[in-house]
């Protein structure tokens, strides 16, 4: 199913019409199919949630603690932030 992301102003494709309120939400643009030797082909312009694509829907989604401001752009590495957060290394 696809929502409306409202900071990207984009349809996002999602599991469900609540996932732009969990914080397991990842907006990203697909980048197609990766060809060992190739890189990837088949880019498209449609957006995915990263962590849905990449990982799957964990069984118990939690709510976002704050609001996402501006997608997911939280600084220069945002990801590092969450593997922090995650593991309780600050």
């Amino acid at each position: 199913m696809k929502v409306r992301d409202k900071a990207l102003k984009v349809d996002v494709e999602v599991r469900a019409k609540e996932c732009p309120t969990y914080a397991c939400y990842w907006p990203r643009q697909n980048p197609g199919v990766f060809i060992q030797g190739r890189g990837y082909s088949n880019p498209t312009k449609d957006y995915l949630c990263g962590n849905r694509e990449i990982r799957g829907c964990p069984a118990v989604c939690e709510p976002r603690k704050t609001p996402n401001v501006g997608g997911n752009r939280q600084g220069r590495y945002p990801g590092l932030v969450r593997l922090t957060a995650r593991f309780g290394v600050w």
